[in-house]
């Protein structure tokens, strides 16, 4: 009797047979192997399987934005690009984030003392934003309901009208999707999700420190923040916790507790991706 093992084995492999059988037949594929005077059994297109598998599910709809059009390059290896669609301005893309973020403005946001620094500094963000640089973002910090998230989603909306595309996510619910991903039967599904939040103009974690801490979440995180750090794309953050405090929750409640170095470097990418800025008031809870 087959061992249940390699039984799991046969089946997973026969998946990916099949799905690699599906990207190959697809016509643009075709194409575009034709177009470069490439067989499916080149060298160069096995190693270039998982571009063209991102390809033919972008074509499909499955990413992260309906505004780009995908497009297959090839400049000795093969590689995929996104096109933005004729007549889409840049969006801001709200991920696990409630309905009254996605339309928030500055104009709406109640302004007292308390929050006149956060917005001020909210708003020069916007204003000073510039591609050519590394545009220090903001890690907002605040007791629960001051309006942390809303700031952001009216950030993002302000930086849409200028052009500039921008993805505010719920940072446990992102590593809940990262996770879910890991295991999914398509091995491209994880990176794919991961890259696009890599490369867009401006990243927002919303509500960091919340989710559960392990080495692998700080794995993940790093990995993401160091790649925008290096590329020189702005971050921003925001958090029930301040710095000093999320770097504490990083060691501390760490599940695994065996790697604080890991923690350390994670905590200087975000201190040098954002500067520290205090959104305090009553706890609205509107938002």
């Amino acid at each position: 009797m087959e061992k249940i093992g390699n039984l799991l084995d046969n089946i997973d492999q026969a998946k990916y047979d099949q799905q690699v059988r599906e990207i190959l037949s697809d016509v643009d594929v075709q194409a575009f192997l034709s177009e470069q005077g490439l067989s499916a059994k080149d060298a160069v297109v096995a190693q270039g399987i998982n571009k063209l598998g991102e390809f033919y599910r972008a074509k499909k709809g499955q990413g992260l934005s309906d505004d780009f059009t995908p497009r297959l390059v090839f400049d000795g290896f093969i590689d995929i690009a996104y096109v933005k669609k004729p007549g889409i301005k840049a969006n801001a893309h709200f991920l696990d984030i409630p309905k009254a973020v996605k339309s928030a403005n500055f104009k709406e946001f109640q302004i007292t003392d308390a929050r006149v620094a956060a917005i001020q500094a909210a708003s020069d963000f916007v204003k000073n934003f510039d591609r050519s640089k590394l545009n220090k973002g903001l890690y907002l910090y605040g007791s629960y309901g001051t309006g942390k998230t809303y700031l952001m989603g009216a950030i993002a909306n302000s930086l849409a009208e200028k052009g500039i595309e921008s993805t505010l996510v719920f940072t446990t619910n992102l590593i809940e999707e990262m996770n879910k991903r890991m295991f999914s039967q398509d091995k491209n599904d994880l990176p794919e999700y991961v890259e696009r939040l890599r490369r867009v103009d401006v990243l927002m974690l919303d509500d960091i420190g919340a989710e559960r801490v392990s080495d692998w979440v700080i794995k993940q995180l790093f990995d993401i923040l160091n790649y925008r750090y290096q590329e020189e794309l702005a971050t921003c953050f925001t958090s029930n916790l301040t710095l000093n405090q999320l770097e504490e929750r990083f060691i501390k409640d760490n599940k695994d507790g065996s790697d604080t170095v890991s923690a350390r470097r994670l905590m200087e990418r975000i201190r040098v991706l954002a500067r520290e800025v205090e959104l305090s008031g009553a706890d609205r809870r509107e938002f």
